[in-house]
């Protein structure tokens, strides 16, 4: 053995001989059947061990430089071919990585019979191979060649191999440990050394994290993981704990490295310190281990090269105080003081404030002691991260990249302190909060018209916020938290104009939203502010798509807040509706690029409706009468328009009659292609060319043509709205009557049914249903009328006096997702004749078309005067004579003329078209149905919540939605409807047991009960009171829920009233739709995930957040369909089933119309 070893010893030239050195002594390690007669003998005994020990000391000549020698080769006859040094130094180097090999090798496999002696030998044998090639040489030695080849390409390999060893020894010699560590600090110089000690240092805690804290947490072997390199090792309890400190410590401190090594040893700190669960371990311990470390990183004066670490000690630190702790163990005050110095500084410094942004996102959620008073501090580093003043050393692609993240770090940061001012209303700020102030003052608008508009902007924040000195009580106005809203809402505002990225700019949008509903109860002039900024943005800049109906989302919702517009900004509602109709008209001018913004178009059109539906202050606004009106006839007539445009660019010559002719016939046309006669034939065919084929509008087209034409039906009504609420008509009332054919005693026992419901089809789109009635007051008639937009109903009673007869009207509007809750008569009064001569007559169809002239004909003759027909009426009109009233509104509604016949088509009536019409009635309308998990208990906080989301019904006596909750289940719920939805929300905890005798959660039959009733709900709101229960509960819900909106209360004396929202999307069947929607998670608002918002805003943000994303699941279907859309449809095929036979004769058309 003494001849192999001086092998390994020998020059460059001769390496052969090493290696074949290195083979033989392989081959006797791992294959026991070639060992020498010597060595077989020996196992098992001390002579084992001691053959082990040399074969490791003649390993280790092989790492040492070898010479090389030039004169050997005079020596031989021959002369043999000179082989470059470069090449005999790679080969040496390979020849030691076998070498290392053998060492892992052989404390893998012959570890467990290595004696305690034998280990020591081989730690050593590495660690001095580890520190003759990885220590700092002398400059003598730096020289060099072969050497620092070496230890270049060695290092990892050799630490990898070292660590194992090391740990697979389970040596608990203190003098090796602390040779190690005084090896360790030489090593430090080299970034593979702290990544090595980074990567073990996490092993072993992950490890130790599960001993300490029981299964599901930690891992249940030690993993190095470095490089690429992964090994486990199974080590025991005891040594785990004891060798996971001497690792840890091994590092004296990374303040005293060099830059780049200094932020490795920090962010492997960081990497330990996260290693485990949010609570465990808890942060004082993480603190007493690495506290000292990170803050005095964090605290250092900023030099050149070690920004990077002084930034991510800062993160570490974020990451640590944002863990939630155990009520019982909370963090010791002398290291949140600390935390909230550094903080401090750091948030006002360049190079920290990204990374603090980044890792700042929960601070504000973790209840941690005293962090909301940091609000101001986060504050002046927000507006600092948007002002646009902070660059990144790198190319311009990805410092644009790097600023687009900090950005929408510091605006989800926003989110979750832009609630806290008003919560601590009174709390006096602390001296000196304003330090750095100026730094952030401004947000740049260079190049964007910015200066000038940017202070009329601040202006009309100051203005809003400028508070009474009178009021002002002991702290003053001045220095309180509530001062910190001017430069909130000047920044979120300011940004919509600098911020380029469009994802920012959505998330932006939601900020305001939810920042309107926070401060709207506190300043009510905001909502005018902030309409005005948006449509500044929207009409004089161009933005993406995506960005603009955002922008309309959030318009949208502020028209729910007109209540506070009218008191402030009276003239807001009309300067934006006047703007969006001439954005509308803009658009629609372009007929080339249509097909990619018609849904801006739609989308600006139910902006549009949602402002003029919002209070009646267009009712005698002329000019916006004429403005909106024209605006919606250019949607309604855009396939017209687009047809005759690209006609004329086609044929520059006259067109034939003949196209002419077919051009005329495609005015008016809906979603719905328009049908006409067919000579002679009772069926009918669609509009076509004299060729016979027939031409389909452009989708885009027909999607703004149908857009306008709802807009336009819900205009008109709000313009002659009377809405009739009343107990003897409604939804559940007509089906009821088309049931019944005997008396009907709801609420008066002498009201009578004296024939059949007639159903016909108004201008093949509108089901227009009529029944007479006598009551104690005399004959009077119900009409229902039902078309893409809803349902509407009338009720009409003639009184015949001497010179007059007036007409008593009710009504009730069920829209497809509306109800009100007003009640109203209106008497019509005579008219002049003049007057009624233009009643009766039909409007030139030059501004509405055929589908609106049906329903302003209506509102129109509900106000009928029968002076001018007396000729209709006959003098005999008794209480008994309700057919009467049937054929003269018929008569006035213009029905019976000849030149009408075309328009109006009878309906057979059957059993299947009623079930048509009730379907049509329940289940064809744009309703929201939301899951609410019960909670463990009902606390104070969710019993508020409750009431806030809706008002409570009464699930027997509803007439609404009750979204298949039925009155033996439940006995109420909460409920909210408006112009444009209805909504019904299936809280569990409010159904009734099966059982008296079992709690409501015990009950299986109710949860099954509860899972039929919400099986086809999309979203799910949870009330979460635990916080390390939030994503927990998620898979236990067996429900098809795709969006889950989790709100936790956060405890605490100061916190209570704040509550966290966390919104999370799944895609449980790997849907491509809905993967759309889990890559977009924007599309839901206003609420985004991680936003911290206040009770008194709370219950109407989560609902709005809920439709939102109810409607969010609905589109990203491949089969979805607008509810209008969908009642357009079904209408058709109604029409297609039971319409009657055309009458052929003048006598047949009237026995028609009248027959029982």
């Amino acid at each position: 053995m003494e001849v192999l070893g001086q092998g390994f010893a020998l020059p460059l030239e001769d390496l052969a001989i090493a290696h074949n050195a290195s083979q033989v002594y392989t081959q006797w390690l791992f294959e026991r059947e070639n060992r020498p007669m010597a060595f077989r003998q020996a196992e098992g005994t001390l002579d084992e061990q001691q053959l082990y020990q040399t074969i490791f000391h003649h390993y280790s000549l092989l790492f040492e430089a070898l010479s090389n020698s030039s004169a050997s080769s005079s020596t031989h006859a021959t002369p043999t071919p000179q082989v470059p040094v470069g090449v005999l130094i790679q080969r040496h180097i390979e020849e030691c990585n076998k070498v290392l090999t053998s060492f892992t090798m052989a404390g893998r496999l012959l570890g467990p019979s290595f004696s305690e002696e034998t280990w020591e030998v081989l730690l050593k044998v590495l660690l001095g191979i580890t520190d003759s090639l990885l220590r700092e040489q002398p400059r003598s030695l730096t020289l060099n060649t072969e050497h620092s080849k070496m230890s270049e390409s060695l290092c990892e390999h050799l630490l990898r191999v070292l660590f194992e060893l090391w740990l697979r020894s389970n040596t608990r010699n203190v003098d090796m440990w602390n040779i190690l560590q005084q090896c360790f600090n030489g090593w430090t110089h080299r970034l593979p050394v702290l990544q090595q000690w980074a990567a073990s240092s996490l092993g072993l805690c992950q490890r130790v994290v599960r001993l300490l804290y029981g299964p599901g947490q930690g891992s249940e072997v030690v993993n190095l993981s470095v490089g690429g390199y992964n090994v486990g090792l199974e080590l025991p309890a005891d040594f785990t704990l004891y060798a996971w400190h001497r690792v840890v410590y091994l590092l004296n401190g990374p303040s005293r490295l060099s830059p780049l090594n200094c932020l490795a040893a920090v962010n492997g700190i960081g990497a330990t310190s996260a290693s485990g669960k949010p609570t465990s371990p808890d942060g004082n311990t993480i603190m007493h281990m690495f506290g000292a470390w990170l803050f005095e990183n964090a605290n250092s004066y900023p030099v050149d090269g070690y920004n990077d670490a002084q930034a991510s000690a800062f993160g570490v630190l974020c990451r640590i105080f944002s863990k939630p702790q155990p009520s019982s163990r909370p963090f010791l005050r002398i290291y949140t003081e600390r935390f909230y110095e550094a903080l401090s500084i750091g948030l006002r410094c360049e190079t920290s404030l990204p990374t603090i942004l980044t890792h700042s996102a929960e601070l504000f959620t973790s209840e941690l002691e005293g962090v909301r008073m940091m609000v101001p501090d986060f504050v002046i580093g927000i507006r600092m991260a948007m002002s646009g003043h902070i660059r990144f050393a790198a190319n311009l692609e990805k410092q644009k990249m790097a600023l687009e993240d900090l950005h929408l770090a510091a605006l989800k940061v926003a989110g979750c302190i832009m609630s806290l001012p008003n919560h601590f209303d009174q709390v006096e700020l602390k001296e000196g909060w304003n330090q750095g102030l100026s730094k952030s003052a401004s947000i740049a608008l260079d190049g964007r018209g910015g200066r000038e508009g940017e202070e009329v902007l601040a202006h009309l924040i100051r203005v809003l916020y400028t508070t009474d000195p009178s009021a002002a009580g002991i702290v003053p106005a001045t220095k309180r938290f509530t001062s910190l809203k001017y430069y909130i809402l000047e920044m979120l505002l300011s940004c919509l104009e600098t911020e380029t990225s469009s994802f920012n700019l959505r998330y932006l949008l939601h900020l305001i939203e939810v920042y309107v509903y926070e401060d709207v109860g506190f300043c009510p002039g905001l909502v005018g502010v902030v309409v005005k900024t948006i449509q500044e943005k929207m009409m004089t800049t161009q933005v993406p798509m995506d960005v603009a109906l955002c922008a309309f989302d959030v318009l949208i919702g502020c028209a729910g807040l007109y209540e506070y517009v009218r008191r402030d900004s009276k003239n807001c509602a009309r300067e934006l509706v006047l703007a969006l109709c001439k954005y509308v008209d803009e658009l629609l001018l372009n007929h080339v690029h249509l097909t990619s913004t018609n849904p801006l178009v739609v989308r600006a059109y139910e902006c549009m409706l949602r402002w003029t539906l919002a209070g009646q202050w267009i009712v005698g606004d002329q000019d916006c009468h004429l403005a909106v009106i024209s605006c919606i006839s250019n949607g309604i007539h855009i396939v017209e328009r687009v047809e005759e445009h690209e006609a004329s660019l086609a044929a520059p010559k006259p067109q034939p009659e003949k196209q002419r002719r077919w051009g005329a016939a495609t005015t008016g046309s809906t979603v719905v292609s328009t049908a006409k006669h067919s000579s002679g034939s009772g069926n009918r065919s669609a509009n076509s060319s004299i060729s016979g084929y027939v031409k389909v509008p452009r989708p885009e087209l027909l999607a703004i043509q149908h857009a306008a034409e709802i807009a336009m039906i819900r205009f008109s009504n709000q313009l002659g709205n009377f809405p009739i609420w009343t107990d003897d008509i409604g939804p559940r009332f007509e089906p009821l009557l088309a049931h019944q054919h005997y008396a009907y005693s709801a609420q008066s026992p002498v009201l009578n049914i004296t024939g059949p419901v007639r159903y016909f089809m108004l201008d093949r789109r509108t089901i227009d249903a009529k029944k007479g009635f006598v009551d104690e007051h005399g004959p009077f008639a119900i009409v229902t009328m039902r078309d893409s937009n809803g349902k509407n109903s009338w009720k009409l009673r003639m009184n015949n006096r001497r010179d007059k007869t007036s007409v008593n009207v009710t009504r009730r509007n069920s829209l497809s997702s509306t109800n009100t809750a007003s009640r109203d008569t209106l008497r019509s009064k005579s008219r002049a004749d003049s007057e009624d001569a233009e009643l009766s007559s039909a409007p030139s169809p030059t501004v509405l078309t055929e589908v609106m002239l049906n329903r302003r004909r209506l509102l129109n003759q509900v106000r009928w005067r029968m002076n001018a027909h007396r000729s209709l009426m006959p003098q005999w009109l008794g209480k008994n004579s309700v057919s009467n009233v049937f054929r003269i509104l018929m008569a006035q509604m213009g029905y019976l003329s000849l030149e009408n016949r075309s328009r109006i088509h009878p309906l057979r009536l059957s059993e299947r078209l009623l079930a048509e019409l009730e379907y049509l009635d329940d289940h064809l309308k744009d309703f929201e149905e939301l899951i609410h998990g019960s909670p463990t208990g009902v606390s104070k906080d969710f019993t508020r919540f409750l009431d806030c989301l809706g008002w409570p019904i009464q699930v027997k006596s509803h007439t609404g939605y009750l979204g298949g909750l039925k009155s033996e289940n439940c006995e109420t719920t909460p409920y909210f409807a408006d112009r444009h939805c209805e909504v019904i929300f299936h809280v569990p905890y409010l159904m009734r047991s099966s059982s008296p005798d079992l709690p409501p959660m015990q009950d299986h039959e109710l949860a099954s009960q509860f899972r039929g009733a919400a099986l086809r709900d999309h979203v799910a709101i949870l009330w979460i009171e635990e916080r390390e229960r939030m994503l927990n509960l998620l898979p236990l819900l067996d429900q098809n829920v795709l969006v889950y909106i989790l709100i936790h209360p956060l405890g605490g004396d100061t916190a209570g009233g704040l509550f966290w929202i966390r919104i999370m999307v799944q895609n449980p069947h790997n849907n491509g739709g809905f993967a759309r929607l889990v890559s977009n998670p924007l599309m839901i608002g206003p609420l985004a995930d991680g936003m911290l918002v206040s009770r008194h805003a709370l219950g109407s943000l989560i609902r709005n957040t809920a439709i939102s994303a109810d409607r969010a699941c609905r589109q990203v279907t491949d089969s979805y369909m607008e509810p209008n859309a969908t009642r357009a449809r079904h209408i058709q095929d109604l029409l297609q089933t039971h319409l009657s036979e055309e009458p052929e004769t003048i006598s047949e058309f009237y026995r028609t119309m009248f027959a029982t």
